[in-house]
């Protein structure tokens, strides 16, 4: 059995052994005396002069007593680092506190939290907060900006705005702005170091290649169309003669094509051409065929004038209406019966060059009672064809509709003064009248029915008067709830405002928006939009049609920003 001795001799011997192995040599000096036996009886027993004399062991121990101090110190402090503040300062003098242990990195504020002063962005921190070894105070670090907008000639923004650092270069936009007629010539202004707000606008240059072309183009059309008009045949001519009217239609078109500057083309002329076209002789006088039996169902036909020498130009007189009993003929035409191997009918136009005797027939149809025109609506905005119309609805002397659609009516014609134009029937059965380009005056309408016999006439007397506005304030107000700013204007005092009341507003482009929600019917007064947050209104003339219970009037405002 192992025991306390035991033990203590053994350890006596194991010092023993380290003394025989390692030569000592002890100093001359007084020596150490022996220390007093501990009170415990498991040290009894032990040398302490030898274990004091054996440096080794004197040195193991020092090593060993050190180890576990540094070993009990790292236990006791190393289980808690030390805290520090770290504090960021807001712009706005409020702050954002953070605890962190020694070494630690704080958590940076959102953008959201740092509201720059205006003009300005964050950028930066005025110092790093890595590993922090201490209290720290952080501020935000600001850049001043700009801001640069690019517009077309016309004013119109190009892209968005940018935000620029103080400093530092605008990018252009990345592709070049467009104008009909023109080059882009870069911009109006340096952009490449920006120290305060800038506008940058497109410049230009006319395009006068493209320019040319364009005019070449156009006048080539008009040329095309004034020939389209003649309405030329080349059976009614012989060879020679066509070639005649080819050569001439050529050369204009190489003349044309010629020409080498704007200013040229719109100075050159081919009316005595047109003339010429006109002048060349026909082998007969056929201009536009038509199916014989439909003319004469249900008409009245009489032969006036009977005949004509050949080789004289004639001018045909039209013959007046004629009455049979209760019912009255209106003269529409002169007709050729042409015979042959395809008996055919030809409606002849009022003068022509005859090569042989002829017998005209004229072409009559059936003129019911007066009809007239009721007006439907305040007014319709077709933007597409920068027009206010205003409907009509056509009506027999018995008050029954007459539909003018294109099942219904085989041609329309509006006679106003010297100049009659033919008409579209329309989907709608109804007339539309252009009531902002229409003159004033009276406008007669002659209405054809489908069965070619039937037709009715109708007056529409258009009035529009001029209404004067005026300006209540130099400044502009705004208007309830609406965004913006206005000018007001008052209608003039003398019109006495319907209950039906619709107002239209036509911009400086010629077109048409209604503008009801810009209209205080209780105050008189109409509002014009001149500027928003991103709306600026164009300098220029203005005009508002106003219908008021079913009259038509016409005021001009002119702006000036």
């Amino acid at each position: 059995m192992f025991t306390e001795n035991d033990n203590i001799d053994k350890n006596n011997e194991e010092i023993e052994n380290i003394s025989e192995e390692t030569e000592v040599q002890e100093p001359k000096e007084t020596p150490v005396e022996e220390p007093k036996a501990p009170s415990s009886s498991g040290l009894k027993g032990i040398d302490f002069k030898k274990l004091v004399k054996n440096k080794r062991f004197l040195l193991i121990a020092g090593i060993s007593l050190v180890l576990i101090l540094a070993v009990v110190l790292g236990l006791v402090f190393g289980l808690k680092k030390p805290i520090y503040t770290v504090t960021f300062e807001m712009p706005d003098g409020t702050t954002i506190t953070q605890k962190v242990k020694k070494g630690g990195n704080p958590v940076a504020p959102s953008g959201a939290d740092i509201v720059a002063p205006d003009g300005f962005r964050f950028d930066k921190w005025d110092q790093g907060f890595d590993s922090i070894t201490g209290n720290l105070t952080i501020k935000p670090v600001f850049i001043k900006v700009w801001t640069v907008t690019f517009k077309d000639h016309d004013g119109t923004k190009i892209g968005i705005e940018q935000t620029i650092d103080d400093g530092k270069g605008a990018d252009a936009p990345k592709t070049d702005p467009t104008r009909i007629g023109y080059i882009f010539d870069g911009w109006d202004k340096d952009f490449s170091k920006i120290t305060a707000d800038l506008t940058v606008t497109a410049k230009y240059k006319e395009d006068t290649a493209t320019a040319l072309a364009a005019a070449i183009e156009g006048k080539l059309e008009a040329f095309g169309d004034a020939v389209d008009v003649l309405g030329l045949v080349e059976e009614d001519y012989t060879e020679g003669n066509w070639e005649t009217i080819e050569g001439y239609i050529e050369g204009v078109e190489t003349a044309i094509a010629a020409l080498e500057t704007v200013e040229e083309v719109d100075a050159y002329s081919f009316a005595d051409v047109i003339a010429n076209i006109q002048a060349v002789a026909k082998q007969r006088c056929a201009i536009i065929y038509m199916d014989g039996e439909e003319l004469y169902t249900g008409g009245f036909v009489a032969t006036y004038p009977e005949t004509h020498i050949y080789g004289i130009q004639t001018t045909l007189v039209d013959p007046e209406p004629k009455v049979d009993g209760e019912t009255t003929y209106a003269f529409i035409g002169w007709l050729l019966l042409v015979e042959g191997d395809d008996d055919r009918i030809v409606h002849v136009l009022g003068a022509s060059d005859y090569t042989a005797d002829i017998t005209l027939y004229a072409q009559w149809v059936v003129i019911t009672e007066q009809a007239y025109f009721e007006a439907e609506g305040l007014g319709t905005v077709n933007a597409t064809r920068k027009a206010i119309y205003q409907k009509f609805v056509l009506y027999d002397d018995q008050g029954v509709k007459i539909n003018l659609s294109l099942m219904d009516v085989k041609s329309i014609t509006e006679t106003f003064g010297n100049t009659t134009r033919a008409l579209s029937p329309d989907s709608d059965l109804v007339l539309y009248f252009n009531a902002v380009t229409k003159p004033v005056g009276d406008y007669i309408y002659r209405v054809v029915l489908a069965d070619g016999i039937t037709s009715y006439e109708a007056t529409l007397s258009w009035e529009r008067t001029e209404l004067s506005v005026d300006l209540v304030s130099e400044s502009a107000v705004e208007y309830g709830d609406k965004p913006g700013l206005y000018n007001e204007y008052l209608i003039d005092e003398t019109l006495s405002l319907a209950d039906d009341i619709k107002v239209y507003m036509v911009d400086t482009e010629g077109t048409p928006v209604g503008y009801d929600e810009y209209f205080d019917k209780d105050n008189r007064k109409i509002y014009f939009r001149v500027s928003d947050h991103d709306f600026e209104q164009t300098d220029g003339e203005y005009f508002f049609y106003i219908n008021n219970g079913g009259d038509w009037y016409v005021s001009k405002i002119e702006y000036f920003s």
